[in-house]
């Protein structure tokens, strides 16, 4: 593990590593919040001052990401990720939430002043380690997995890829119209992942109802919590 480096102040901290520009803004909120353990009302300012950014917008930056706080939590609080949440029986409900801590490989855990604890009992205990579990990878760097049948696929078209996945539930929603669709995943009420927990059918249909010869799908392919775990073996 990394030895923690020590600052100081936070002037030195943003002169040792960032150039004073604007750009330097949110990797300079989140090393404060990670030596410091918040970002206070006089870092802002100095930022202000370093980077020539307005102190409206650093703190519009700072309430953008709740992993950066502007003082220090006191109050143990328990990861709300979907493995924390699905790794654990001895939540105490009493116990206030906080956004997902990326320590998924170590689930459940709880956060306070700055620190992580194991949840895995009744009795919160210090997080041991935080890194990501040693495992025997042998077996599995050399192996293709999502991509297991490459070798078998032998054009681009979509039968050639059937033959090998057996795409039963896609051919079957192309069977229907594209407002069934819709209406199906209405009734399902579906979900958007990223946070806002967004209705699904309520943003395809804004797509679908643009009227266009031509329409842009602009897909956000980073949403933090889930590939966090969900790529670990």
């Amino acid at each position: 593990m990394q030895a923690k480096t020590h600052y100081k102040n936070t002037k030195e901290l943003l002169s040792k590593n960032f150039p004073p520009e604007k750009s330097s803004l949110l990797q300079a909120l989140h090393l404060i919040q990670k030596t410091q353990g918040f970002v206070s009302d006089a870092d802002m300012l100095l930022l202000s001052k370093y980077l020539r950014v307005a102190k409206s917008e650093i703190f519009g930056a700072i309430t953008s990401y709740p992993e950066i706080k502007t003082q220090i939590e006191n109050d143990l609080k328990r990861c709300d990720g979907i493995s924390c949440v699905i790794n654990t029986k001895n939540f105490d409900t009493k116990l206030k939430t906080t956004d997902c801590k990326f320590k998924c490989f170590n689930a459940p855990v709880g956060y306070q002043n700055h620190k992580y604890y194991s949840l895995k009992n009744p009795t919160p205990s210090p997080l041991i380690s935080d890194q990501t579990p040693i495992i025997n990878s042998n077996s599995i760097l050399n192996k293709n997995i999502v991509l297991e049948a490459i070798d078998e696929i032998k054009n681009t078209k979509f039968e050639s890829y059937n033959k090998i996945y057996n795409f039963k539930a896609i051919k079957t929603t192309l069977s229907h119209p594209s407002e069934k669709i819709i209406d199906i995943i209405e009734d399902s009420k579906l979900r958007g992942r990223g946070g806002a927990y967004f209705p699904a059918a309520t943003k395809w249909k804004m797509a679908s109802s643009f009227k266009s010869m031509q329409k842009y799908l602009i897909v956000n392919c980073e949403e933090g919590e889930p590939g966090v775990f969900k790529d670990r073996f």
